[in-house]
């Protein structure tokens, strides 16, 4: 992330460009960006206005229909929005999609540092996206004790923002993770049998090729 940031100009640039590449039949407005990307509006619209003059994105005019409350009814009524998604015509949108989502060559340390701030982390390995690996059950798996849940659910939400995709993310605690383990859960041993890279491992009875 730190590399694409400078050559793109901010992570937030960044976190935009990602997600219109990983949606890129569909639209957004202001509002919904800043929401989703937690971005300030300000920053947010001159990002937008930078990726506009470079022809990756389009702005248009959109009607939606909405539910308004007025003295304790609801009516619904048309707005207007100034709506925001990808250029199907812009040239480079395959070449630019191979940049943005090589999580292969990801800043790990960065992912292990945030992991083991929602626990006593015991295990945490990744896979599918961050080795290229298409067969793999989950993108990271991390196993933790005494697990702070506000700091976890921030962290996937993070997480999920920054690469513009929704990771396949497990997410147990060493407990649930030792039950599963020793009931031989199928979903949990593909995981752990499969191609992975060990970021993290304290369990000792688990080896790793």
């Amino acid at each position: 992330m730190q590399e694409l940031s400078k050559l793109f100009g901010s992570v937030d640039r960044v976190k935009l460009i990602r997600l219109f590449l990983s949606k890129q039949d569909e639209i957004f407005d202001v509002e919904e960006l800043e929401n989703v990307l937690k971005i300030k509006k300000e920053v947010l619209k001159s990002e937008l206005s930078e990726l506009e003059k470079s022809n990756l994105i389009i702005k248009s005019k959109e009607q939606f229909t909405v539910e308004i409350e007025n003295n304790g009814k609801i009516k619904q009524d048309v707005k207007d929005y100034i709506c925001y998604g990808l250029n199907k015509e812009f040239r480079f949108t395959e070449t630019l999609s191979e940049l943005m989502f090589d999580f292969k060559n990801s800043d790990l340390n960065n992912l292990e540092d945030r992991f083991k701030e929602i626990g006593r982390t015991k295990l945490l390995l990744v896979s599918g996206l961050f080795i290229q690996n298409d067969k793999s059950r989950a993108d990271i798996l991390c196993v933790a004790e005494s697990i702070k849940e506000k700091t976890l659910a921030k962290t996937l939400s993070d997480i999920n923002i920054e690469t513009g995709l929704k990771l396949n993310i497990l997410v147990l605690d060493l407990q649930e993770f030792e039950y599963r383990y020793k009931m031989y859960d199928r979903f949990l041993r593909d995981i752990l049998d499969g191609e992975s890279k060990v970021l993290i491992n304290k369990i000792p009875y688990l080896h790793f090729k």
